[in-house]
């Protein structure tokens, strides 16, 4: 894994995972530092969320580590910090069990 430059850190991947209703951890991807965000948009191009005019708690997603996802995050929301780690695969993900599954966006640092 190649460092950051001048002590700067330096974002290295961002993707999405489709969070289920059982708790699945996220794809191994060496980094130190992650950032999770619950931003989903109409795929018309609008930019427009696919939450508006619903119950937002209903697609809220919960994080955490070793299959205890105890960390909410609700629509429009990005982690407040970065979540320090060694491997993406540390945290662990899942969807309210109102739904089957919604999108989790995240970026990997080092």
């Amino acid at each position: 894994m190649q460092n950051n430059v001048n002590g700067q850190m330096q974002g290295f991947r961002s993707a999405y995972f489709d969070a289920e209703r059982e708790a699945k951890q996220l794809p191994k991807e060496e980094c130190t530092l992650v950032l999770l965000s619950l931003w989903n948009t109409k795929a018309d191009g609008s930019g427009d969320s696919i939450f508006e005019g619903v119950d937002p708690p209903k697609y809220e997603i919960y994080w955490g580590f070793e299959g205890q996802c105890v960390h909410e995050l609700l629509p429009g929301e990005t982690t407040p910090f970065y979540i320090p780690v060694e491997n993406l695969d540390q945290i662990w993900v899942k969807c309210s069990a109102k739904i089957e599954k919604t999108r989790v966006y995240y970026s990997c640092f080092r």
